[in-house]
């Protein structure tokens, strides 16, 4: 059976509290496990981050780092196999989108 996802899609910011998301992704699982334990963990939603920051913007590969190395620590690295972190190349256009939508959520 194929994983759900949720994909998270936002400029790479200090202020978007990304670290806040991946403590809440482990809550999440956390709670799922306890409130549907007939689930296997291969059925347990996936969360995929994608995001950029700005060509002369040097807070992305900090923020970066700080999050990979977030979902190696405990207790997150329970759940790191199931964390999708991609940093994409910086876009003009996808800046406009990210700062007037804040982000973007999809879920499958």
């Amino acid at each position: 059976m194929c994983n759900s996802y949720t994909i998270l899609l936002l400029l790479i910011l200090p202020l978007l509290g990304i670290p806040n998301v991946i403590d809440s992704y482990y809550k999440f699982r956390n709670l799922l496990k306890e409130k549907a334990p007939d689930l296997s963990e291969e059925e347990h939603p996936q969360l995929l981050l994608c995001g950029h920051g700005a060509v002369d913007d040097p807070d992305a590969s900090i923020i970066y780092d700080q999050v990979m190395q977030q979902l190696a620590s405990e207790p997150y690295n329970l759940y790191g196999k199931d964390v999708v972190v991609m940093r994409l190349p910086p876009s003009d256009q996808c800046s406009l989108n990210f700062s007037s939508n804040k982000g973007t959520l999809f879920t499958k």
